[in-house]
């Protein structure tokens, strides 16, 4: 192996580059040890994790990391599936919602460092496994209205949310045909 004086030396703004790949969320919120354990199960959220895997990968002591994981369990973004109290396992909480923030600000972070789209990829699939309560393909409902002026409104929403509003528009009418203040016409 070479000695390594006989390699290149980087530029300024490439060591930094370097060096805030390394750091979780490229260096946003500094180099904790809580910020290293979020780095490890956003990166692997389908995995356990155990205490002692953590010291390894974010390069901390078992206190540090013990703190770290209770910590994240508080949060509900990490839950104990162990009974052992010298050896407990982790699983992370797939359902909270600031996993999901932190993971696509992780993709967010490679996209502005590697001109990569990681997040939209991830936001476009979330939205279509999550967000969306209508089959592929369908777009909700439109609702267009008018009036005798020239503003016209067009407004798109889910079936969830027409099904809302169109609950609140009945109470609404009712109340107002209950009150006198509406007649109802037939066709």
């Amino acid at each position: 192996m070479k000695d390594s004086s006989d390699l290149p030396l980087l530029s300024e703004e490439d060591e930094m580059q370097m060096e805030s790949s390394r750091l979780p969320f490229g260096g946003l919120f500094g180099n904790t040890v809580l910020l290293r354990v979020i780095r490890e199960i956003t990166a692997d959220p389908y995995r356990e994790f155990r205490t002692k895997d953590l010291e390894v990968l974010a390069a901390s002591s078992a206190p540090r990391i013990k703190n770290a994981l209770e910590t994240l369990s508080a949060q509900n973004m990490l839950e104990k599936i162990s009974s052992d109290p010298q050896r407990p396992v982790y699983r992370v909480n797939l359902a909270s919602k600031r996993l999901v923030a932190l993971t696509l600000l992780a993709y967010a972070v490679t996209d502005d460092r590697d001109g990569t789209a990681c997040m939209e990829d991830a936001i476009r699939n979330y939205h279509d496994e999550e967000l969306r309560d209508e089959p592929k393909g369908q777009e909700g409902h439109e609702i267009h209205i008018s009036s005798e002026g020239s503003k016209d409104v067009k407004i798109c929403m889910s079936d969830h949310a027409a099904e809302i509003l169109s609950e609140k528009l009945g109470e609404i009418l009712e109340d107002a045909y209950c009150r006198g203040e509406m007649k109802v016409q037939t066709p």
